[in-house]
């Protein structure tokens, strides 16, 4: 008994562990998003700055020889009106609303690994169940998707005795699948 629940104990820290790691995997990816946020920014005013240099330039070179212009040359109003539209159009580019952050961070959330099926076996229920809750349910928004994740988990008749939770309403669904399971 003793030596199962030190193997207990060590799972539990490698649950925590690996916890652990994915939330500091996920982040570090926000933080990558954000620093290519303002990557893109800065080139936008790279960009901009570029284009007033060349409107400047195209300015003074037009000042400089007015009566024999070379033919193609783009009058200034549409090159400064150009830049004034290349700013309005890239600030709507880069949402900065809340709705967006939530999406980004959702799938930052969302875990890359290999979910464990579960076929009814009692000798697996405790291994499943810690790890479906620990890896998927903790990082799902909601009852509905944590019951329709754990029927996708399930197998045999382990899926079959759930599957009916779902005409139920989403927590009280999600609570009924996971007693059945330990029933």
């Amino acid at each position: 008994m003793a030596i199962r629940a030190d193997a207990l104990v060590c799972r539990g820290i490698e649950t925590q562990s690996s916890a652990s790691s994915r939330t500091r995997i996920q982040e570090l990816k926000a933080e990558q998003l954000q620093l290519d946020m303002e990557r893109l920014k800065i080139r936008q005013q790279q960009i901009s700055l570029e284009l007033e240099n060349l409107a400047d330039s195209v300015q003074s070179s037009g000042d400089e020889s007015n009566s024999d212009e070379p033919p193609g040359l783009v009058p200034l109003d549409s090159v400064r009106k150009y830049v004034e539209d290349c700013r309005a159009s890239a600030s709507h580019r880069v949402p900065e609303d809340a709705e967006s952050r939530t999406i980004t961070n959702r799938r930052i959330r969302l875990p890359d690994i290999e979910l464990f099926k579960f076929d009814g076996t009692p000798k697996r229920l405790w291994k499943f169940l810690s790890s479906f809750k620990a890896d998927v349910a903790s990082g799902l928004l909601n009852d509905r998707e944590r019951l329709c994740y754990l029927i996708h988990c399930c197998v045999g008749e382990a899926r079959e005795a759930i599957e009916d939770c779902v005409v139920l309403p989403a927590h009280e669904g999600y609570v009924r699948a996971i007693d059945i399971l330990e029933s």
